[in-house]
């Protein structure tokens, strides 16, 4: 058990994303225990950060071989914004009424909304994640069992909304309230030379908040108020079978197929909020949404020969939407600002998605190793810019193990991706714009690794790549990109008990894309470089005259976004930037055998510059009511002392 006491000197959302870590004071609390029979009777618990938001633990009963169940708990905490700000109050009676104050004052722009000042108060944006679940396994025989999961996560909150309508916009506090349940079941056996497992998995979600409706803060020729649909009820249910066997010729082969479908009976909301401007009835009350989704994949490796290798595997995977077909004959509405005639229908988006892969290895000499490769995918689409796509890869290699410690992998390749068969564009798109992911690509790459442990002490390794794209194809969009990226590692053990790391990594990406726009149209081009940079430095050292263990952890991670436009006449975005800093030091002190106290200390900053954010306040855009979100920057303290104390004496250690 650990009891304890610790401190955070400012609340920062980003510090507490996932951590919990609010600002104040917080009570650290973790328990872990066993115990077992001879009978072969086991109890099993452990809880974590118990004295946070951010917490999780697990509690397992069962007789060894023969029965395990496990009671488990976890919520994370996400915090996305703190200094955020609205006029909105979200009405409790409904849920997902988002309401101005009383004697608003409307305005063409964000001016002329005089009392928004004055309304605005603040709303932190982001969720509580809740899970719990149930795992149970029955070994029925030695080679037969049978296993059933079972899980509920609740998540509760707000997230930046946005809605339009027409020329103007604004971003609010779009409240979160869903649950999602998971179960599982099925059967596992396992032979001397094979095994199967069978489940059936079904996932509901289930959303409270149907759909989103909130007052209009701009004036408007037409509604005073809009709605709009959130992520609809839906349910998914997978047949799961995988089995592996060993054959002959040190060969193994796997097989994996999943056979799933997805649904949704949702009800529609009606056109508009607004009923004057209805079209009508609705075609039917709810979509009726219905897919296929199918996943089939085998695998295998063998060993033929000694100095021979050969892996490979093939995937199959489908996506077919049985959705019954749906027509708006009357037209729809847009924004809940204007009624658009033109019938409309819909369209489904399916694919075909073949893969294969397969890799020869050969060593030619003692410790030297040759190896090719080769990948392919064939890609089918309705309704995409582009039908269908075929990529192929090709790369050899080699593996030297030029001596004990020592091992150096070098691989240099080409892919290529073809696009065919591209359907006719509407008339209000650019016919020369490709997508990047359905444009045709030529692709270079190289990367390298290399382990040395020079002494028993220290381990070395160091990795590095290289990428380079072209789409010289495309007349516009993504033209050409390329990516740099280089790590390093080392551990040293100078004695026994203190362990000594350092570690670093960079990375530039660059980019080019070009595409026009304007009356008459005007010709574009953008040049896009992220570098960053990372150190990690540490020490660990145990056990000092018996009685203490230290350790310190630094970290430091920059980043620098760059965009250079050409647009006439050159300019650019102002840079992103950001400058992470970590130190954390630990000091545990060993009372006796089974008392121990710790103190903690840990140092947190983050300096980050964001154009898309930067100096954007509820009124700075005329036409944007926006929640005022800065880029994250906070200066953190954390300190801690805790009591660890074992009940019935020292843990045991790992073999006894």
């Amino acid at each position: 058990m650990r009891l304890g006491y610790g401190d955070v000197s400012e609340d920062a959302a980003k510090f507490a994303d996932y951590t919990g870590l609010d600002g104040g004071g917080y009570l650290i609390a973790d328990i872990d225990g066993r115990a077992r029979t001879e009978s072969g009777w086991y109890l099993a618990y452990e809880g974590r950060k118990l004295g946070l938001d951010s917490r999780d633990g697990v509690m397992t009963i069962g007789k060894e071989g023969v029965f395990k169940a496990s009671l488990s708990y976890d919520a994370i905490t996400k915090r996305t914004y703190d200094d955020t700000m609205s006029p909105f109050t979200l009405s409790q009676a409904t849920g997902n009424q988002l309401s101005l104050p009383t004697g608003w004052v409307r305005g063409s722009t964000t001016a002329g909304m005089t009392q928004l000042a004055s309304t605005l108060k603040p709303v932190d944006i982001g969720h509580d994640r809740e899970k719990a679940g149930l795992s149970l396994d029955w070994r029925l025989s030695k080679s037969f069992g049978l296993f059933a999961n079972f899980s509920r996560e609740d998540k509760e909150g707000n997230r930046v909304g946005t809605a339009g309508n027409f020329t103007t916009a604004l971003q609010m506090p779009e409240p979160i309230d869903s649950a999602t349940s998971t179960y599982e079941f099925g059967f596992n056996w396992t032979g001397q030379a094979a095994h199967a497992r069978l489940a059936y998995y079904v996932q509901k979600y289930d959303n409270q908040v149907n759909g989103v409706s909130w007052d209009n803060p701009f004036t408007t020729f037409n509604a005073t108020t809009g709605r709009m649909a959130t992520s609809p009820d839906n349910e998914s249910k997978q047949l799961v079978l995988s089995a592996g066997v060993r054959l002959a010729l040190d060969t193994s082969l796997g097989f994996k197929a999943v056979m799933g479908s997805v649904s949704q009976d949702a009800a529609l909301l009606p056109y508009t909020i607004t009923a004057s401007l209805s079209p009508g009835a609705l075609p039917r009350a709810a979509l009726n949404g219905d897919l296929s989704v199918n996943h089939y994949a085998l695998t295998m490796s063998s060993r033929p020969f000694d100095k021979i290798r050969v892996r490979g595997a093939v995937r199959f995977d489908e996506r077919n939407d049985d959705t019954p077909s749906i027509t708006f004959a009357n037209g729809y509405v847009e924004s809940d600002m204007g009624r658009m005639l033109a019938s409309v229908t819909p369209q489904r988006y399916d694919y075909k998605r073949r893969q294969g892969e397969l890799e020869g290895e050969y060593e030619v000499l003692n410790g030297i190793k040759l190896f090719v490769g080769m990948r392919g995918e064939d890609l089918k689409r309705t309704n995409q810019d582009v039908d269908k796509t075929t990529e192929g890869t090709g790369y050899s290699g080699l593996r030297i193990l030029p001596a004990a410690g020592v091992s150096l992998t070098m691989r240099i390749g080409e892919t290529h991706r073809d696009a065919a068969d591209a359907r006719t564009p509407e008339s209000w798109e650019n016919a020369n714009f490709w997508k990047y992911n359905q444009a045709n690509r030529d692709r270079d790459f190289l990367d390298v690794k290399l382990a040395w442990t020079p002494a028993e002490s220290v381990t070395l390794s160091l990795d590095g790549s290289a990428a380079n794209d072209a789409y010289t194809l495309s007349p516009y969009g993504l033209k050409e990109g390329n990516d740099r990226r280089v790590a390093a590692n080392v551990a040293w053990m100078p004695k026994e008990g203190l362990t000594v790391y350092a570690d670093g990594g960079y990375q530039i990406m660059q980019a080019t894309q070009t595409n026009q726009t304007g009356v008459p149209l005007t010709s574009w081009k953008a040049e896009h470089e992220d570098v960053y940079k990372t150190l990690g430095l540490g020490a660990k050292w145990t056990n000092i005259g018996d009685k203490w263990d230290v350790s310190i952890d630094y970290a430091r991670a920059e980043s620098t976004g760059e965009i250079d436009t050409v647009a006439g006449t050159a300019s650019s975005f102002p840079d992103n930037t950001t400058d992470f800093r970590s130190l954390r030091i630990g000091v545990a002190y060993r009372v006796n055998e089974a008392l121990r106290v710790g103190v903690g200390y840990r140092q947190e900053k983050l300096e980050s510059e964001d154009w898309a954010l930067q100096g954007l306040q509820p009124a700075t855009v005329a036409t944007l009511l926006a929640l005022g979100a800065d880029p994250y920057n906070y200066n953190v303290d954390v300190i801690s002392l805790s009591f660890r104390y074992d009940f019935g004496g020292p843990k045991p250690q790992k073999g006894e």
